[in-house]
């Protein structure tokens, strides 16, 4: 029992004790005059109508508490009831369009959205199975409802929604009017920022997209990983149109999160290869290679050649843990070959093709047999290749960039 509840109690019971003893003491009259009415009556009958006054009042006040109370549940059980009827037609909207009848499962849907509180759900469902069965003035029609719930929200929705539609019909410039437009209103909308990035890369207009994917990527609506491969691909294509004058400049503004990036390292390399800056490009590789081993630029590694001396101990270094990696092998035999020593060449070639060495390796063979005037070797390392891999399927696009 609470504190301040005993209290009370007390202080009623010592009010009720004085009030006892004074009336034991004194059984005298109760007297009232009110604008020319006189009421006289003994001191017991005047307690005894108070009480059946405050009597009176208190059930008056349980009374209505107690039909207020019964308002609100039947308020809740009308709800309930609301909502079990919404689940069932919901439900039965999902089967309806398990069963391919979409026509009936709009309008359970749109019946739903009648009486729920989560209308905008169900008339944007009703919207996309509408556009599924060509029905465009009814899917225009509900995303209006949506609009109409969804007040300020509701505006950019229609916006992009009819952003969307202008897709559909194939003019990009229109498109990307609407959808700049919208983020001028709502620079934080993450699904015209989307489409805004997808029309960019369509255009190769890589720098507009990545300036783009920095305001999704801080939004987090995309996952990393998403977010990141489209990074990827953007910076991929920059640094394949680069030259050799502004490449150093324009690696500096790959984010650092992304410059371990294989992906991104190997146009890097060929950017400074076409610049001639060969020595900053072998140092890029081996710096990349001490982090995360990748067969691409253990390839590259033999084309790009700074110093090739320097680099066959590098690769020899990295021989003694991959003795068997064929890609390593290979590039030891170039470098070999490079420094015109036939016969460690043809030793580094042997060990890659008995090691797995795919079409490159016999590809290699023949070259430097080429190059050597050996015109046997040159046929023989040809008619091998042709009968080990005769189908397509062995071939790889880098295999076949390097048979060309």
């Amino acid at each position: 029992m609470r504190v301040s509840r005993v209290i009370w109690i007390v202080l009623i019971v010592a009010v009720a004790s004085v009030l006892g003893l004074l009336i034991a003491s004194d059984t005298g009259r109760l007297r009232v005059d009110y604008a020319g009415w006189v009421l006289e009556t003994s001191l017991w009958a005047g307690l005894a109508a108070v009480s059946v006054l405050l009597g009176s009042l208190y059930a008056i006040f349980r009374l209505i508490a107690g039909f207020v109370h019964s308002r609100t549940k039947l308020k809740g059980w009308l709800a309930n009831k609301h909502l079990k009827d919404e689940r069932k037609q919901i439900n039965r909207a999902f089967e309806l369009e398990f069963s391919g009848n979409t026509i009936e499962a709009i309008r359970m849907l749109v019946s739903a959205a009648a009486h729920s509180q989560h209308a905008v759900l169900h008339y944007q469902r009703a919207s996309e199975l509408a556009d599924r069965i060509g029905a465009n003035d009814k899917a225009r029609e509900f995303r209006q409802k949506v609009s109409e719930h969804l007040g300020e929200v509701g505006e950019a929705i229609a916006e992009l929604n009819q952003a969307v539609e202008s897709v559909g019909l194939g003019n990009d410039a229109h498109t990307m009017q609407l959808l700049l437009r919208l983020l001028e209103k709502h620079p934080n909308c993450a699904p015209a920022l989307q489409m805004v990035i997808e029309l960019c890369m369509s255009k190769a207009d890589w720098v507009g997209a990545l300036e783009y994917l920095d305001v999704l990527d801080r939004l987090g609506y995309a996952s990393e990983i998403a977010t990141q491969h489209l990074q990827i691909e953007c910076w991929k294509a920059r640094l394949n149109q680069s030259d050799a004058e502004s490449i150093t400049n324009l690696w500096k503004g790959v984010p650092r999160k992304l410059r371990g990036n294989h992906e991104l390292i190997e146009p890097y390399v060929r950017a400074l290869k076409r610049g001639d800056l060969l020595r900053e490009a072998t140092r890029v590789i081996e710096k990349s290679l001490e982090r995360d081993w990748s067969s691409q630029l253990v390839n590259l590694y033999g084309v790009v050649v700074s110093d090739a001396a320097k680099q066959i101990e590098v690769a020899k270094s990295w021989l003694k843990d991959r003795e068997h990696d064929s890609d390593l092998l290979l590039t030891i035999a170039r470098l070999h070959h490079h420094l015109d020593d036939p016969e460690s060449a043809t030793h580094y070639l042997t060990l890659c093709v008995e090691n797995g060495g795919g079409l490159e390796a016999y590809l290699e063979i023949a070259s430097m047999n080429l190059a050597w005037e050996k015109t046997e070797q040159v046929k023989h390392a040809l008619e091998q290749a042709l009968t080990r891999f005769s189908d397509p399927s062995h071939m790889t696009y880098d295999s076949l960039l390097r048979a060309s």
